[in-house]
């Protein structure tokens, strides 16, 4: 929920402002961190579920320790900002550094960002103008106002009391939006239903193609039209697409010359890309 997600980040400000040295606050946020990446990153264990008797110890292992040596760009930022100043406001600029470093930095890894999780609030709508890490340079900037005490003069406690009411309202109150016009347009959604424990298993990779190529070319339910367009999902074939001439093939064949977009797997010499194909 993003208003315990900015509540949490408010507290962690008060935490750095009391730490004494710069280990101490890098301790504060290496910690925060650990526990933030560990909670939203639980998926990340389901790989190893593929095959459980055998990968299923390594899991434990596996998020705890890309947590902890993410969180090092945490620890780090929070370390440099308390050598900086005795105040919070270098954690505006360092905090959103070290998620833009995390996202970018060997290969990168930039899921869990505070901004990813006010998509679906009025704030959301500034990702389309500054991207996710100016709104994570946002967010962080209104935490650590926030987090300023609301003492001294009445001007100065009735802004906190409104920057307080600002986030509130645009934490807590959802995006209104007009549904889309619906068009004439008729799309197809194929999946074979595969578990994820078996979709890699070379002995049901064909049941899972040909159950696809069915889908693909059954008729139209009673009453309904022919597809305009055929989606197949991430990853729907098990060939990476150099050697997949063959099964789009049969996929061209089964769409009657209707288009379909699939997910396919795409490599070069060193790399691998999760792609998208138009197929017709």
């Amino acid at each position: 929920m993003p208003a315990v997600m900015f509540l949490s980040v408010v507290a962690l400000v008060f935490l750095f402002r009391y730490s004494p040295r710069p280990m101490h606050a890098a301790a504060v946020g290496w910690g925060f961190a650990v526990g933030y990446f560990m909670h939203g990153w639980t998926w990340l264990l389901s790989p190893f579920m593929v095959d459980a008797e055998r990968y299923a110890w390594m899991a434990p292992f596996a998020l705890v320790l890309l947590c902890g040596g993410l969180a090092l760009y945490w620890g780090l930022a929070f370390g440099i900002a308390r050598w900086l100043s005795p105040r919070s406001w270098p954690l505006i600029i360092l905090l959103p550094t070290a998620e833009l470093l995390r996202g970018y930095l060997f290969t990168g890894f930039p899921w869990g960002m505070f901004s990813q999780g006010l998509v679906n609030l009025w704030p959301g709508q500034g990702l389309a103008v500054i991207g996710p890490y100016g709104m994570t340079l946002l967010f962080v900037g209104l935490a650590v106002a926030c987090a300023r005490p609301a003492s001294g003069l009445f001007v100065r406690r009735a802004g906190m009391y409104a920057l307080w009411g600002v986030a509130a309202v645009l934490l807590i109150v959802p995006f209104s939006r007009s549904e889309a016009a619906l068009t004439d347009f008729t799309i197809r959604m194929v999946q074979p239903n595969a578990a994820q424990k078996d979709k890699w298993d070379p002995t049901k990779i064909p049941e899972f193609f040909d159950r696809q190529l069915a889908f693909t070319s059954a008729p139209p339910a009673p009453g309904s039209r022919q597809p305009d367009l055929i989606l197949w999902s991430e990853t729907a074939i098990a060939w990476p697409l150099d050697l997949a001439q063959g099964a789009l093939d049969y996929i061209s064949v089964a769409a009657e010359g209707k288009p379909v977009v699939l997910g396919v797997q795409r490599r070069t010499e060193t790399q691998f890309y999760n792609s998208a194909i138009l197929l017709g």
